[in-house]
């Protein structure tokens, strides 16, 4: 079994050599909205980076915003932009259907998105795009976590088994490895996860309200919440599913490798998420 990298992006995306190369413009970006694959956002940026600096504003809506923002944070180093965070239940996918505007995007289901940020938010709102709900800075890292939680459960296994879902909710219940499994992916990603927001000095926590987060992002809460979603989407194929059976990179690193990293900075063992991305990287994932 491959050993699993140890930082997320490649050292030669965004390094010292990019920021020489782009166009200095004073007029810098305001905002920027990233919504890509995870394993483009760093990418998409590189090609603005003369026009991005510590006033901007980059809202990100990509899976694995979380590690997204911190390599953003690590790579720009004192240029860093303020980094929001958001995520969204609206449904899309790509067509090869004719468009003649050149567009190949179906939005297949309206859903809701959320974010810290009150103006991107009232924005979506006047778009009509669903729902819009504005989330404080605690709540909205906690709704990521839970994303992350999910994620790290049904891609990687759905992947690995070539099963929908529906069906990983059935190997749950009748196979005690994939129980054990989940349960200790669970485990990890509950460890991490409370140890970075009770450590997060920039989201000031009262004791109250960590109550509140110490609970949803327990283990057992995680489970619940893997298991309803896993519920909602039965008859869903995971993103990293797809990507292996097109034979794209998948976001694993983003999800149980950035599980895995953070455990590894704070001495706490990511054994099962470390394994998740192996084994999807042995896969040509």
């Amino acid at each position: 079994m491959s050993e699993v990298k140890s930082q997320i992006l490649p050292e030669t995306i965004m390094d010292e050599s990019d920021n020489c190369s782009q166009p200095k413009n004073d007029d810098g970006i305001q905002t920027i909205l990233l919504c890509t694959k995870a394993n483009d956002a760093i990418p998409a940026l590189a090609g603005v980076l003369g026009r991005i600096n510590e006033k901007s504003r980059i809202i990100i809506l990509s899976n694995g915003g979380l590690a997204i923002r911190d390599e953003i944070t690590k790579k720009l180093g004192a240029r860093s932009p303020i980094i929001e965070l958001a995520t969204t239940t609206n449904g899309a996918y790509l067509t090869n259907e004719f468009d003649p505007l050149g567009f190949s995007v179906v939005h297949a289901g309206i859903g809701s998105t959320y974010s810290s940020n009150a103006d991107f938010i009232r924005a979506v709102r006047r778009a009509r795009i669903g729902g819009a709900v504005l989330l404080s800075n605690v709540d909205m890292n906690v709704m990521l976590w839970k994303k992350i939680a999910v994620n790290c459960v049904i891609n990687p296994i759905t992947a690995m088994r070539g099963v929908k879902n529906g069906q990983l909710l059935e190997m749950i219940k009748s196979d005690s490895e994939i129980r054990h499994l989940v349960d200790e992916i669970l485990i990890e990603v509950s460890n991490v996860a409370l140890a970075e927001i009770n450590t997060d000095k920039l989201l000031a926590i009262d004791e109250k309200a960590l109550i509140g987060v110490n609970h949803e992002l327990s283990a057992p809460s995680l489970k619940d919440f893997v298991l309803k979603v896993a519920t909602e989407t039965q008859s869903n194929v995971s993103s990293m599913l797809q990507d292996i059976r097109n034979k794209r990179k998948t976001e694993v690193l983003y999800l149980n490798g950035y599980v895995a990293g953070l455990g590894k900075n704070i001495g706490s063992d990511c054994n099962a998420n470390q394994a998740m991305c192996c084994r999807i990287e042995d896969m040509g994932g």
